[in-house]
């Protein structure tokens, strides 16, 4: 499969974010609150180093030792 990526979304496209594919997009932090009222997207915000997801979405936790791996490899980041 291919999802979209989008390094920086154009303030003019904000609905995009509305889109009901999987999909990875940079938004300018001064977007901030107009992407915190969706409800089925993950945020990660790069800047403040925090991940929010919303209750709705279920993620299970990779096993080992793919989980350890990953941990390890973002904490380099």
């Amino acid at each position: 499969h291919s999802y979209p990526y989008i390094p920086i979304l154009p303030a003019q496209l904000l609905e995009v974010l509305s889109s009901p594919t999987p999909f990875i997009i940079g938004v300018h932090s001064v977007f901030r609150n107009d992407i915190h009222e969706l409800l089925d997207v993950i945020i990660a915000d790069l800047d403040g180093g925090t991940i929010k997801i919303p209750e709705c979405i279920h993620l299970s936790q990779l096993p080992e030792p793919l989980l350890h791996q990953t941990q390890m490899a973002l904490s380099l980041v």
